[in-house]
């Protein structure tokens, strides 16, 4: 019997992030056996996924092909202040906070010597066409607490015009967490950046 179609189905589910074989697999095997809607629905929503969501022109989120995204379209947002994050997830994860109201700008990644990606592999230039206009008065950098992203962050800062404030999120020990358990590296942060009562 020729189960082609079955592996080339757990090759496919095996090349998304953090699907190892046997998952993909297990994936597999439950849509054989489900409903055959099951795998219809399931294919027509990739298909129309891949065809209809591409990224912003403005900040690199998702958004319908070649619109504006739903943040970059909400006029009482604050213009006057963009949040520079390395993935569209850090937009969703910043967003599910509900801490934030300006804008964002998306690199699409860090600075990262060892990995071949310098300032012109990103992003950057857009960045700066969007805080050349004078509206912009303050850039977020919501980057990365690793070496790629701090070296990402001091670049960005370097380039930016003095009448633009560029602050960093603050970096420390997370709520819950236990101080026994933290890197060094966190602890050490922790202690310069931290806060009166």
């Amino acid at each position: 019997m020729n189960l082609v179609w079955l592996e080339e189905l757990v090759e496919a589910f095996s090349t998304l992030p953090g699907i190892g074989k046997k998952t993909a697999r297990r994936l597999a095997l439950f849509v054989i056996e489900s409903d055959s809607e099951v795998g219809s629905r399931l294919a027509k929503a990739i298909t129309e996924a891949v065809s209809h969501i591409g990224r912003c022109p403005v900040c690199g989120l998702y958004a319908p092909s070649g619109e504006n995204c739903h943040i970059c379209n909400d006029f009482n947002r604050d213009k006057s202040i963009i949040c520079v994050v390395s993935r569209p997830q850090d937009v969703l994860a910043i967003e599910n906070s509900h801490s934030f109201s300006g804008f964002y700008h998306i690199l699409g990644g860090n600075i990262s010597p060892l990995d071949g990606i310098g300032p012109q592999d990103l992003r950057i230039s857009e960045l700066l066409s969007r805080i050349g206009d004078g509206k912009v008065n303050e850039l977020i950098l919501a980057l990365d607490n690793t070496v790629d992203g701090d070296t990402t962050a001091h670049y960005i800062s370097s380039i930016i015009s003095s009448d633009v404030k560029v602050s960093r999120l603050a970096a420390g020990l997370p709520f819950g967490g236990e101080l026994e358990y933290t890197d060094g590296v966190t602890i050490s942060r922790a202690f310069r950046f931290r806060t009166s009562f």
